[in-house]
């Protein structure tokens, strides 16, 4: 584990590793460090700190703004064009929001694959860029010094949509004042946690001993269906599908510590627009109940719900009440598991495919369902 205690954090649990802090020092003392699980943790130079507290002062988990929900508004959302909502994990939401913007010459933030496919916060100013930010990624992403670059071009008057987990959009919402934020619209996502990078890139290297290089992935493939939970890697006459980084995921042993304190799991969001899957709408209307997708979006300000009106004309768009859809991360952080410690020194000692064996699907039983699991599908589509 990285040493927090010389910038005042007293447990893991206390740090989403937004970067604000390291973004907003005034003498540049703070860098970011890996733990053993590729976790990013800001640690101070003493030489260079003067002490000014700043750090302190801008983290998102000592000081929240939360917002009144009594603003907040519900709506089932999906894309229109089926081709593009077979490119979107739910129901297209995000690639909705952001063809607005970048429409109307404005620049997206949110999370992508870099050449490693390593997950990292990338800048987007037309459609192609914003493809790369397409799908849900299930490992906490890279924002480097994303924060810096949103408000350079917020500086230079251009319309900035940033899109990310809650305690990211709550970091940046920390870095930028009230007259920059008159042009950032951001998105925050309804999520389970966020999972170890070094994880993903041991996995990464299983698969690619394995079975050779790939050349995209796709954390859950909705090919199979929205509901499934299968992840793909796509080769250029075939794929690969398995479900092991899957069941790590939510296992949550791999989460971020901060995930099991996380102090956005409620209504009070700190973002404009609010994104998910809608699960559990049991009156769903019949011409989209086809396990295409649908997405659950809260408008959280006015800015957040005229944009989304905005799309209204062009797609399914529905206001629903917050009692249609199910999202346990909505009430409480996802429960830190009994194992969790013993499953970090195996990862650690063993590496993964250790792990994958003992706490996933590794092995001969998983190879005949990957094996099969085609035919299976092919066969229900026929049906």
């Amino acid at each position: 584990m990285v040493n927090i205690n010389n910038i005042g954090i007293k447990s893991s649990q206390d740090c989403a590793g937004c970067t604000a802090c390291k973004c907003e020092c005034p003498r540049h003392a703070i860098s970011m460090k890996e733990d053993s699980l590729g976790f990013k943790y800001p640690v101070v130079d003493d030489s260079i700190c003067n002490n000014c507290g700043k750090c302190l002062r801008i983290c998102p988990f000592n000081k929240r703004e939360d917002k009144a929900i009594n603003t907040q508004h519900y709506y089932a959302l999906r894309n229109s064009d089926i081709y593009e909502l077979s490119r979107s994990q739910s129901g297209g939401a995000f690639a909705i929001l952001s063809d607005i913007v970048i429409e109307n010459g404005g620049i997206v933030y949110g999370a992508g694959f870099d050449s490693s496919f390593r997950v990292s916060h990338l800048r987007a100013h037309c459609k192609a860029e914003r493809d790369k930010l397409r799908y849900s990624k299930y490992v906490q992403s890279d924002l480097n010094d994303i924060f810096i670059a949103v408000k350079d071009d917020l500086n230079k008057g251009r319309v900035v949509l940033f899109s990310g987990t809650p305690c990211q959009v709550a970091g940046l919402l920390a870095t930028v004042n009230n007259k920059l934020r008159e042009n950032l619209i951001t998105i925050d996502l309804i999520c389970h946690g966020v999972s170890s990078p070094a994880l993903w890139q041991t996995y990464l290297k299983y698969i690619r001993k394995k079975y050779g290089d790939f050349e995209y992935a796709l954390f859950r493939d909705k090919s199979m269906g929205w509901k499934s939970h299968f992840e793909s890697f796509v080769y250029k006459d075939h794929k690969i599908t398995r479900k092991t980084f899957a069941s790590l995921f939510y296992s949550s042993l791999a989460l971020r510590e901060s995930c099991y304190n996380c102090v956005f799991t409620n209504y009070n969001r700190p973002s404009d627009i609010t994104i998910a899957d809608l699960w559990g709408w049991k009156s769903t209307p019949d011409e989209i109940n086809d396990n295409k997708g649908i997405s659950v979006v809260f408008t959280n300000t006015t800015k957040g719900d005229q944009l989304l009106k905005s799309a209204q004309k062009n797609h399914f768009l529905l206001e629903i009440n917050s009692g249609d859809f199910d999202q346990p991360q909505l009430h409480a952080p996802i429960p830190r598991p009994e194992y969790r410690d013993q499953f970090v020194k195996d990862f650690c000692e063993y590496g993964f495919k250790y792990i994958g064996l003992k706490y996933a699907d590794l092995g001969l039983k998983a190879r005949i369902k990957d094996f099969l699991r085609p035919f299976y599908y092919k066969l229900k589509h026929i049906r």
